[in-house]
């Protein structure tokens, strides 16, 4: 993009976080959708607005940039983003769902019915949902590199006074 060579611990420092979070978020998301018995909706609904929100501004900013492959790779962040977000509240209904049947008593009283269920209704929701935050961190990732990439893009990027 540029002639200005970024240093390695510039893209290590902001490069680093991302691959992190991914590695964190995808630990956390399968703690979160294999506990039945507890209500997690406010959390995987507020991974839905954080991704949902991501895809809206790598689409708006998609408008502006000026070439056609750049605006190509913010559209393909946008469109993984997008996509994950889609994936997250699709798993957040089903695992709320999972979440209603483990309340009610009849059902807690047949075991047979609660691990069929687990297995099916539970592992399902559990690769939508991973699915999920795999395309959203791929869409993060696409989005982060490019930004690191325009950041360096002029001379003074540095500079701080």
């Amino acid at each position: 993009m540029s002639g200005i060579v970024q240093p390695r611990i510039v893209q290590f420092f902001y490069r680093a976080p991302v691959a992190i979070i991914g590695i964190i978020g995808f630990v956390f998301a399968m703690q979160i959708i294999f506990r039945f018995r507890e209500d997690t909706t406010l959390i995987t609904n507020t991974a839905f607005l954080i991704i949902a929100t991501l895809a809206a501004l790598s689409f708006s900013f998609a408008r502006v940039i000026e070439s056609e492959q750049l605006r190509d790779r913010v559209m393909f962040a946008g469109e993984r983003l997008l996509h994950g977000a889609v994936m997250v509240v699709v798993a957040s209904v089903l695992k709320y769902f999972l979440f209603l049947l483990y309340t009610i008593p009849a059902f807690e009283a047949l075991a047979w019915l609660e691990v069929v269920t687990s297995l099916t209704v539970g592992v399902l929701t559990g690769l939508v949902f991973a699915n999920g935050i795999m395309f959203a961190h791929t869409g993060l990732r696409v989005l982060n590199d490019l930004l690191l990439m325009r950041f360096t893009r002029h001379k003074d990027w540095d500079d701080i006074w």
